[in-house]
C-alpha cells in the first residue's frame, strides 16, 4: 500500500506542500483556483448581485425588456437584497 503523502508516480504531478512552512504559505496566499483569491471571487460575486438588483428594478420600472440575465443568482445577491429592502 503506497504512502497517502506521495506523489503518483505516473503521471508526476506536485503532490503539494509537504512541510508545514509551505503548508501555513498556501494557507496566508487563500488561492482557491490559479491566481484567484476568496477576497477577488468576493468582490465579483457582490458586483454580481449589483447588477442582478439593477436589473430586476429596470424591469419593473418598464425602461428593460426581454430576455433576462441566464444562470443562477450570486451567492451575495441575498444579502444585497436584504439591504436594499430595509432602506
Amino acid at each position: 500500500m503506497r504512502d497517502i503523502d506521495s506523489k503518483c508516480t505516473t503521471r508526476l504531478g506536485s503532490g503539494g506542500p509537504k512541510t508545514t512552512d509551505g503548508l501555513s504559505r498556501c494557507a496566508v496566499a487563500k488561492t482557491v483556483h490559479g491566481n484567484e483569491t476568496r477576497a477577488i471571487r468576493r468582490e465579483r460575486g457582490i458586483k454580481s448581485a449589483e447588477f442582478l438588483l439593477l436589473e430586476e428594478l429596470m424591469v419593473k420600472l418598464g425602461m428593460l425588456s426581454g430576455a433576462r440575465t441566464r444562470g443562477r443568482k450570486p451567492n451575495a445577491y441575498w444579502e444585497a437584497k436584504r439591504l436594499v429592502v430595509d432602506v
